[in-house]
């Protein structure tokens, strides 16, 4: 958390995620689409974790505490 770019999704792909990026990959027509495998698989990935609720919501609280440096409290905003 103390110096992580925001938007880092800590997580790797779980194995859904690779099946339903293939099967999104191949009902939008596989190689003759517009989208690689790739893109469609990030694109999948990103919604399912959105879905998820891993990401923090306005109204959450974020506190840090570090032994020498003393305590951060971040309340999350709309």
């Amino acid at each position: 958390m103390s110096g992580t770019a925001e938007g880092v999704i800590f997580t790797t792909p779980a194995r859904h995620d690779y099946i339903e990026a293939a099967i999104a990959y191949f009902s939008k027509g596989g190689p003759l689409s517009r989208d690689s495998l790739m893109d469609t698989a990030i694109s999948v990935f990103i919604e399912n974790e959105l879905a998820s609720g891993h990401f923090l919501k306005p109204g959450d609280t974020v506190t840090y505490r570090a032994s020498l440096l003393g305590e951060i409290v971040v309340e999350i905003t709309p």
